[in-house]
């Protein structure tokens, strides 16, 4: 847990919405230097019943799995692994729309419903937005089983094949 992830602002956000959301729960995994601050910050809020530090997951699948929606609150992220997870099993993903993967990815191809990046308020609206309707849920799910083509194995080989053969061809064309 550390400040680039955004978990306080996704506590914060939850803290907004809670008594309109009252059986649903947030988990959060991970370990790190802020996890006593957002534990603290939890019992401020008096949610301690319904968000729970789980630490470190030893199976991301798993605990991915149990979960309804996937929230992914970062300031900045490369290629987010946990989101291609979330994504690979079906999971409405609701993410930030911080600079990297998840503009040019998520945001692009419709793979998930955006947050303004450390906006509270827009957070804790797209959250709610996702719990009250189960039809944008399940539109986000069936959207998250098209977000891996072209992520296999196969097909990011043949890009770097082609990349390859265009460097070849463009390395012999100026010997020559």
């Amino acid at each position: 847990m550390s400040e680039e992830k955004g978990h306080e602002i996704l506590i914060r956000a939850f803290a907004k919405i809670e008594h309109l959301i009252h059986e649903w729960s947030l988990y959060i995994y991970g370990k790190g230097i802020l996890e006593t601050k957002l534990k603290r910050l939890i019992l401020d809020l008096d949610l301690n019943k319904k968000i729970k530090i789980k630490g470190v997951s030893v199976d991301n699948y798993s605990s991915i799995n149990e979960c309804q929606i996937y929230a992914h609150t970062s300031f900045y992220e490369g290629f987010s692994n946990t989101i291609l997870e979330a994504l690979s099993l079906n999971k409405c993903v609701l993410a930030t729309d911080c600079p990297g993967v998840n503009k040019e990815f998520l945001e692009k191809n419709k793979f998930a419903l955006m947050c303004r990046t450390g906006d509270v308020d827009s957070v804790s609206k797209q959250l709610l937005k996702l719990v009250k309707n189960k039809n944008l849920r399940k539109y986000f799910e069936k959207k998250s089983s098209k977000a891996l083509k072209g992520l296999d194995v196969e097909s990011i080989g043949e890009q770097w094949l082609a990349i390859f053969n265009k460097l070849f061809l463009n390395f012999n064309n100026k010997k020559n």
